[in-house]
């Protein structure tokens, strides 16, 4: 009897429904993991000889031949962003010559990769990271933790419904009054 009339109220279905809104306006992250685009950062450092300001970092994905680039800042740092999720090559193109890294980076959606460059003196270049973000996604940036906001919303919003509609009694000099 209780559940019917909670779930015919017009106070839950529209405290859901404005949940349900609320929690999806980070609709950006929202776009980029249906889209599976992820974004590509870090910083390039070279050793004696070589300059990591406004050098080329390009990224061409192994399945599709598909290529990224962009230039790096006067400081070496450089942002690719909606590159496709995959795994990917990586090469920085300087005056002088082109480093390629000799090996692989995943790039995951909705999430940012960050792999920070050296170029050595050598021809060599190395890199650390590149497996996506150090800290995962937040537990309530998750399907589940959405759906437990959502939930958990909803709860407090009909508790406090029925908390208004309930008939309280107030005992004063032993004269009961109802309001």
């Amino acid at each position: 009897m209780i559940c019917a009339r909670i779930f015919h109220s017009r106070v839950f279905v529209i405290g859901v429904l404005g949940a349900f809104l609320v929690l999806m306006a980070p609709v950006s992250e929202f776009a980029q993991a249906v889209r599976k685009v992820g974004v590509l950062t870090g910083s390039v450092r070279a050793e004696k000889g070589f300059s990591a300001a406004n050098v080329t970092i390009k990224i061409r994905n192994l399945n599709t031949e598909k290529e990224f680039s962009t230039t790096s800042d006067a400081n070496g740092n450089y942002r690719i962003e909606d590159v496709d999720e995959g795994w990917y090559t990586l090469t920085v193109t300087t005056p002088q010559q082109d480093f390629t890294l000799s090996y692989g980076i995943y790039v995951k959606a909705a999430d940012a990769t960050r792999v920070n460059l050296t170029m050595r003196a050598n021809g060599i270049l190395e890199g650390k990271g590149g497996a996506g973000s150090a800290r995962g996604k937040s537990f309530f940036k998750k399907p589940l933790g959405i759906l437990t906001l959502v939930v958990l919303t909803a709860g407090i919003g009909l508790g406090i419904t029925q908390l208004a509609k309930t008939k309280q009694t107030i005992v004063i000099n032993d004269d009961t009054l109802n309001r």
